[in-house]
């Protein structure tokens, strides 16, 4: 991976993380966004073998064209996305408000569409990269996140005469922190378990 350029959104905890350590380790230049992260974050002079944080809300078009104008003048390339950003609604279908059914859709479809945008208009012009989808084992029940697979099953063919690929991972669903954070401790005893 050495002399490769990373993004990796959502790379800040949890599978994230854990793919952002282990590309920056490779000698990847790694990037990775978090809405969490502060806007005037001291950049390193030189890329070094830790991931650089960058500040991003997936859901805004400008703060994606804005990371991406970044990637330019910093880099110059990107030869790998990995679309890792997500959320989700952890509670019956009818306690469900319409703002969170739309956090969802918009933080994992038009995110990762915007996204996957950029990095593809990026990647023709190199003639080639990496576009890498985290789903989970959720996009095959009626849920919000089960659109990703649908738009992952688009472009998941290569472009004849082109280097460019996606990528679709599905995880099940794990004890993380997004786990404990929705359900705490007692999810066992209400019959809530990961796949």
């Amino acid at each position: 991976m050495k002399g490769k350029v990373v993004l990796i959104t959502g790379g800040t905890r949890g599978i994230g993380k854990a793919i952002a350590d282990r590309m920056a380790a490779r000698g990847a230049t790694t990037i990775v966004t978090s809405r969490r992260a502060p806007l005037d974050a001291p950049l390193p002079a030189e890329p070094r073998d830790t991931p650089i944080v960058r500040h991003l809300e997936i859901c805004s078009e400008d703060s994606v064209l804005s990371l991406f104008a970044w990637l330019d003048d910093r880099f110059g390339r990107l030869d790998v996305l990995v679309n890792n950003a997500g959320t989700g609604v952890f509670k019956p279908l009818d306690e469900t408000r319409l703002d969170e059914w739309s956090r969802v859709l918009e933080t994992n479809l038009t995110g990762t569409f915007l996204c996957s945008r950029e990095a593809f208009r990026r990647m023709k012009t190199r003639g080639g990269g990496r576009i890498i989808n985290i789903g989970s084992i959720a996009a095959h029940v009626p849920s919000p996140q089960c659109r990703l697979r649908g738009l992952q099953v688009r472009r998941a063919w290569p472009l004849p005469g082109d280097g460019r690929r996606g990528s679709a991972v599905q995880h099940t669903s794990f004890t993380g922190e997004s786990w404990r954070r929705a359900h705490g401790d007692l999810a066992w005893a209400r019959g809530l378990r990961p796949w």
